[in-house]
């Protein structure tokens, strides 16, 4: 086996599709990934892969039509957010079940912000379910958490690329994954009619209207720009051997219907970053 990677998966919404690629890139180069952290979508692929579930998940996900994520967003305009994420999260559990993060079959991590005390919190124990579901819980899109007395949400918050929990890793070397690279000119993302928030208030027969779409793209604009700030202080306190950039504008917030091309680039980032260095 190759030398050992502690693997770190930012935050990014249907971006973080391009995690499974970086995964496959380093598996077909020989990489043993020895520990995972994760935050939001990081926390999502980083948590299935460590419960062995990576190929089902890959499988389901390149099988999503628009149709099918546009039937995941379970719209609810509840407090505190305007999605449960209930089916997304059943989902996942037909895959990987009621697993504990400490039956895993690797250290994980999963990030989440405490907006109870104001700090980062770290699931390290306890229902990868639910440290997943608290990880992905974007500001005013999905419901938050209400963990053991604390109210928690995406991780992105505090801490959208987190390097911190590998310190201690008996690992070769860290490599982390950001999902607020440089913006590119070509990308997958949708046109704002076309877009997959869009789609799914028609599908449930609400009305469509600027002011709704605006809410998502402001939440995720907002958030993007928060993580872009502190990613940037996190990596100049912790910084990884190597770090993978994912242009911010790939593609949309939810555009995980794409996820064969998101796949595929986050492979070939990988293995052209391989390339220039020799580990």
């Amino acid at each position: 086996m190759g030398k050992k990677v502690s693997l770190v998966l930012g935050g990014g919404g249907a971006r973080g599709l391009t995690h499974i690629g970086v995964i496959d890139a380093l598996e077909e180069a020989g990489y043993e990934i020895v520990s995972v952290s994760g935050t939001s979508i990081g926390s999502i692929v980083g948590g299935i892969y460590c419960a062995g579930k990576f190929n089902e998940y890959k499988e389901w996900v390149l099988s999503l039509s628009k149709l099918d994520v546009v039937k995941l967003m379970d719209l609810s305009f509840s407090f505190g957010g305007i999605m449960s994420g209930e089916k997304i999260m059943s989902r996942i559990e037909d895959l990987i079940g009621e697993i504990h993060i400490e039956e895993l079959n690797l250290p994980f991590t999963a990030v989440a912000a405490d907006l109870s005390n104001k700090k980062e919190f770290w699931f390290q124990k306890g229902k990868l379910l639910t440290a997943m579901r608290a990880s992905m819980a974007i500001p005013s899109v999905f419901t938050p958490v209400d963990y053991d007395g604390k109210i928690l949400v995406d991780g992105g918050v505090v801490n959208p690329i987190p390097v911190t929990p590998t310190l201690s890793d008996h690992s070769d070397l860290t490599i982390a994954v950001s999902l607020d690279g440089a913006r590119i000119k070509d990308n997958l993302k949708d046109e704002p009619e076309e877009s997959i928030f869009d789609s799914a208030l028609k599908y449930l027969n609400l009305d469509s209207n600027k002011n709704s779409m605006s809410t998502v793209d402001v939440t995720s604009s907002s958030l993007s720009m928060l993580q872009h700030t502190i990613g940037r202080y996190k990596l100049a306190a912790t910084p990884p051997d190597l770090l993978i950039e994912v242009p911010v504008n790939i593609c949309g917030l939810f555009d995980y219907h794409k996820a064969k091309s998101l796949i595929d680039f986050g492979r070939t980032a990988m293995e052209q970053k391989l390339e220039e260095n020799l580990f």
